[in-house]
């Protein structure tokens, strides 16, 4: 079950805001003057094609010759009260063309936001939610990078940042070897990282209908440990790669969290583990993160069983970052298929390739009805029922080789009413690779 998530995109009004001129991509660098050698003008004060702008007239920026991680040059930013700023560079694209920018981010004392977006200092795009990690504190040198997709538009402006739209910051970052380039598929099966975090323990407490709190926990024994683990490399070392048609290769590492899972969002009537609430587990070197988690528990005032979930999973749209999806132990372990598993990473990677642009439109839902979707090529109707590991069903709804779902993970789905227009994520598609390709941060 998706979790839909709609987010106004507020433009922050700049002092010194960019200009018209969109400069035509460089061959070696993707930029004009992307390692900030060259002068603007005979003054010397500034780098040739970048601006500088500014939410609030507090930041000093500056043409570093005194820092650079090559050459003899940086750009850097320095607010010493919280601020969004950037120094940009507006560049002619191909439309619906997939971009990446990377470059190079040096810091000192750079400050997380109190802000609901809390960004440090990154490289992007302005105009769009797309931004490298953040850069924080006072680091050295450190590779950053992010992809867009160009879209409608002929022009994309890239930026390195400090602050972000509800994010502003303090500090002082340098920017050097910024590079921008066109992505063009591999040639081999991606190597997705996939990061199973199975929360041993629950400790929630929750204001109830009836106006008292109610304080739940939970404690999974070593047997649901260890089959809750199983089930994922089960689904990630034998599922996903027959559900892709071998067009790509995971990787699994299983986490248990030391914590207990404490805090959780509301969802319906029920409670769930959101990003947020499992962010000091997560790890960005990861394609994917999946949180299991027991949704039942121990009511301490009563010694009673308490449900406390609102569904078997939960995946919200993560655009083109690292996925996330969510399901209950229960899902995992008790249902006699892994379905649930099957279901949720498939709303998640139908998000990020749908965000990414790669894929064939429209994208597909598998929130399907029976009868809405049929085999490419063949029209070959699905077997509308669930398969279990007791009792595959050739064709099902979620046959690993033949059924619905391993057609969309394949790109070999279509619409009943347009049985030849494959839909799904294409061999091509998949050879893009995972969030950490398109989105990271390394040292």
């Amino acid at each position: 079950m998706p979790v839909v998530v709609i987010a106004a995109l507020a433009v922050a009004v700049g002092v010194g805001v960019i200009g018209p001129t969109a400069y035509a991509l460089d061959n070696s660098t993707g930029l004009v003057n992307g390692r900030f050698e060259l002068p603007r003008d005979a003054s010397a004060a500034a780098p040739q094609a970048w601006t500088s702008g500014a939410f609030q007239p507090t930041t000093t920026f500056s043409w570093s010759s005194s820092v650079a991680r090559s050459g003899h040059r940086s750009v850097s930013i320095s607010s010493p009260q919280p601020n969004d700023a950037w120094w940009s560079q507006t560049v002619a694209v191909q439309p619906h063309t997939l971009y990446r920018i990377t470059g190079w981010i040096k810091t000192v004392g750079v400050a997380h936001s109190t802000n609901p977006v809390d960004a440090g200092a990154s490289l992007g795009f302005l105009g769009t939610w797309d931004r490298s990690p953040g850069v924080f504190g006072t680091s050295d040198w450190t590779k950053v990078w992010v992809s867009v997709n160009s879209g409608d538009s002929h022009e994309l402006t890239v930026a390195a940042r400090l602050g972000y739209w509800s994010g502003t910051t303090t500090g002082t970052a340098w920017y050097d070897d910024i590079k921008l380039e066109r992505l063009e598929p591999g040639s081999s099966a991606p190597r997705w990282k996939i990061l199973a975090l199975i929360y041993p323990n629950l400790d929630f407490s929750f204001p109830a209908s009836d106006g008292t709190t109610h304080h739940v926990v939970a404690q999974l024994t070593q047997d649901q440990r260890d089959r809750a683990a199983r089930a994922t490399h089960d689904f990630i070392k034998t599922d996903l790669p027959a559900l892709a048609s071998g067009t790509m290769t995971p990787s699994l590492t299983v986490r248990f969290p030391t914590r207990p899972l404490s805090a959780l969002d509301r969802s319906g009537d029920g409670w769930w583990p959101s990003p947020g609430n499992t962010a000091a587990d997560q790890d960005p070197s990861f394609d994917s993160v999946i949180v299991i988690w027991p949704a039942t528990g121990t009511n301490t005032a009563t010694g009673q069983p308490e449900w406390i979930g609102s569904a078997a999973g939960l995946t919200p749209p993560m655009g083109t970052g690292q996925t996330y999806s969510t399901l209950i132990l229960d899902a995992a372990i008790n249902y006699g298929h892994r379905n649930v598993f099957k279901h949720e990473f498939g709303h998640s990677i139908l998000d990020y390739f749908e965000a990414l642009g790669v894929a064939p439109t429209p994208t597909v839902n598998n929130h399907a009805t029976a009868g809405q979707y049929v085999h490419c090529g063949t029209a070959t109707p699905y077997v509308w029922a669930d398969e279990t590991l007791a009792n595959p069903i050739p064709n099902s709804i979620f046959n690993n080789t033949s059924g619905f779902t391993h057609d969309y993970y394949s790109g070999t789905t279509a619409e009943a009413a347009d049985p030849n227009h494959c839909l799904g994520i294409t061999r091509t598609a998949w050879r893009y690779g995972g969030p950490h390709e398109l989105r990271g941060i390394q040292p």
